[in-house]
């Protein structure tokens, strides 16, 4: 694919920019790659964004979601494995280790849920743990469906349920 700004090289940089919700695709050799990306940056910095810090954005939404659990006390809430205090993720939207996820659990999914749309990991996934990963997923699901259809006493769709969970757990 020939570079679309000056159509004599070989394109080897995609650039993906969307505005306005408008996606725009440019497919660049390097020297005008380093010519847009000189005029991107400094169009960047004509928007004030040279200060632009993530970790800010999700502070500022962790500071204004309101939580259901006692503030006073949600900010107390440490982490058994590093010690980090959840005021301290709340001012700098960093978590210490990976347990503190599971120990800010009920603090962090609604932010989580609020910044991503879900709480479920929905990206890449190791090759060849693709379809443990899937098969994972879909049994979780349906024991969760299983559940509901017992407490509505469905209990034709429970069995139908419990049969495809059986099912899949034979196929892994």
């Amino acid at each position: 694919m020939l570079c679309d700004n000056c159509h004599n090289k070989e394109a080897n940089v995609h650039l993906v920019q969307i505005v306005n919700g408008q996606k725009k695709e440019s497919h660049l050799c390097e020297a005008c790659s380093k010519e847009k990306g000189e005029e991107l940056f400094n169009s960047v910095m004509d928007f004030g964004l040279e200060q632009f810090d993530f970790s800010n954005i999700i502070s500022g939404l962790i500071s204004l979601m309101g939580h259901n659990v006692d503030e006073d006390v949600a900010l107390e809430n440490e982490c058994s494995n590093c010690g980090m205090k959840y005021s301290e993720f709340k001012k700098t939207a960093l978590l210490g280790c990976d347990r503190c996820y599971e120990n800010f659990n009920e603090l962090l999914q609604p932010v989580i849920r609020r910044v991503q749309g879900k709480v479920e990991h929905t990206g890449k996934i190791p090759n060849g743990e693709r379809a443990e990963y899937v098969n994972k997923r879909k049994i979780i699901k349906l024991k969760e469906e299983l559940q509901q259809s017992i407490a509505l006493e469905e209990f034709e769709r429970a069995a139908k349920l419990r049969d495809e969970i059986k099912k899949i757990q034979n196929e892994v």
